[in-house]
């Protein structure tokens, strides 16, 4: 996945890691920052530095937006549960300083459900980013952004849970 994390006008990466391995994907993602303008001319990998590295879940999807509207990006990361073992999603906060604190659970979108799909986007068009998140063994959730830095898993209520137990793409 990439975007552009610190604001600086070059593209960063994400790599996402441990997807399809269940308990066996617990590999750590990396967040590599571009400095291919400097005169090091490489990604640097600043992903322990930037907070990113304290647990490592499977991943396969993850999805950037400004949800708070501060101007830097922050990224929402889609973790597999097995239905054993619970590996919650994780919604990273960009400081502006160049580090994350994972705020999943203040917000309201911890999602220990087989991650497959995330897709942002202002479906009520309130000036925030909301969330949709697919999954691969219960409904769909979309969470509808409250301005506060809180979320509202919105889907029942909008007939957007299916298709269940077999969601990929958003």
């Amino acid at each position: 996945m990439h975007a552009d994390f610190d604001n600086d006008g070059d593209l960063d990466i994400l790599v996402l890691r441990g997807g399809w391995l269940h308990a066996d994907g617990r590999i750590r993602n990396s967040l590599l920052r571009n400095d291919t303008g400097s005169s090091a001319g490489q990604f640097v990998d600043v992903t322990r530095g930037a907070g990113m590295a304290a647990v490592s879940y499977p991943t396969q999807t993850a999805g950037w937006a400004d949800y708070d509207n501060d101007g830097d990006l922050d990224v929402y990361v889609g973790n597999e549960g097995d239905g054993i073992d619970a590996f919650p999603s994780q919604l990273f906060r960009n400081n502006g300083n160049g580090t994350f604190t994972d705020v999943a659970e203040s917000a309201g979108v911890v999602s220990d459900r087989y991650t497959k799909g995330v897709s942002w986007g202002d479906y009520n068009n309130d000036g925030h980013a909301d969330l949709y998140v697919s999954t691969n063994n219960s409904a769909n959730r979309l969470y509808r952004n409250d301005g506060e830095g809180k979320f509202t898993d919105v889907a029942p209520e909008l007939g957007v849970v299916e298709p269940g137990h077999r969601s990929f793409a958003t």
